[in-house]
């Protein structure tokens, strides 16, 4: 990939960067002292509500099965019961 200097001239990126595989450690988000996992998605074409994509996705997660035959809990309107399972609430904007 090329980008342009300060003289307008194309000069490959590679030569501006210098790429070092490294590992960092990640967040631990929480919320109302419990630790959570966000997940965001935004839906395109031709059905873009996030509606029909969580009608979809709320579908596959309900036929998936966790530890000793579990199901995932789903909330849209409140959180779960038992703050301790794995848990999924449908919430955003």
């Amino acid at each position: 990939m090329n980008v342009r200097n300060i003289d307008g001239a194309l000069i490959p990126l590679a030569d501006l960067v210098t790429l070092t595989e490294s590992w960092r450690e990640q967040p631990i988000y929480h919320k109302d002292l419990l630790p959570v996992v966000f997940v965001t998605a935004d839906m395109a074409g031709r059905l873009d509500s996030p509606l029909y994509g969580m009608a979809e996705l709320s579908d596959t997660l309900r036929a998936l099965k966790l530890d000793h035959g579990e199901t995932l809990t789903q909330t849209f309107t409140r959180v779960a019961d038992n703050p301790y399972r794995p848990s999924r609430k449908w919430d955003g904007e």
